[in-house]
């Protein structure tokens, strides 16, 4: 069992049962609530390390009470989003995706408590567990984490996995600092050029052949591994 507390707190029912079902079988203490009265409850012993909410959780004024009281504690809280521009829109977190249980809402921001991270939805089960696991070691930011999608980037430790597996991929040095650069686009292409000077400020065209191959190399990794990177042309993203 893993040493953090994780409470999922949304008024879908499957989206609750799928991602509490999620962290449960990574080894996370995990429970549900359902609406505010739930979530006041389970808030209250002060051992929740993390609060997953969607938005409608978070607007609630009597849930924004208790989770604002916890944080000062230092519990870390987990938005949830939803982007309906997203293929699928509905699904379950044990299926390899969670449902769309978010609510869009124009005053979330600015009513709801702070939260440490937001989570699009829906997502993978390993996206999940990646937030879990950053919201563990501190947050995806103090731990150096870049997230896109099954995709997960460590870039302390300059290795990057996909998928539930702790197991890095075999990457080159050049490819590894292709794949973060273009992972730190936030989905937005990148020419050719702007990747090698970007990874090489120095020696620019003696790089230009390297950084080629690095490419290539990069995608049919990628790909083995099942991480599509787009490419139209000379440029390139990850999404």
């Amino acid at each position: 069992m893993r040493g953090m507390r994780v409470l999922v707190a949304t008024g879908d029912a499957a989206l609750a049962a799928a991602l509490r079902d999620a962290a449960r079988d990574a080894g996370y203490e995990a429970d549900a609530a359902m609406d505010a009265h739930e979530l006041r409850d389970a808030l209250h012993g002060g051992d929740v390390g993390l609060a997953v909410l969607d938005d409608a959780m978070a607007l609630d004024p009597a849930a924004i009470e208790a989770v604002r009281r916890l944080r000062g504690r230092g519990m870390r809280v987990l938005a949830l989003r939803s982007y309906r521009d997203r293929a699928g829109g509905n699904g379950t977190a044990g299926s390899g995706t969670a449902g769309d249980g978010a609510t869009d809402d124009a005053g979330a921001d600015a009513n709801a408590p702070e939260c440490d991270d937001v989570l699009t939805m829906p997502c993978s089960d390993a996206e999940f567990l990646a937030r879990l696991g950053a919201a563990e070691r501190g947050g995806a930011e103090r731990s150096g984490l870049i997230i896109r999608g099954d995709l997960r980037i460590d870039t302390h430790r300059r290795q990057a996995f996909y998928g539930n597996t702790d197991v890095p991929l075999a990457l080159s040095p050049r490819e590894y600092e292709a794949l973060e650069v273009l992972a730190q686009a936030n989905g937005r292409f990148m020419d050719f050029d702007e990747i090698v000077r970007a990874v090489q400020a120095d020696g620019f065209f003696d790089q230009r052949e390297i950084m080629g191959h690095a490419l290539y190399s990069l995608e049919k990794k990628l790909r083995r591994a099942g991480f599509m990177l787009t490419q139209r042309g000379d440029r390139y993203r990850i999404w």
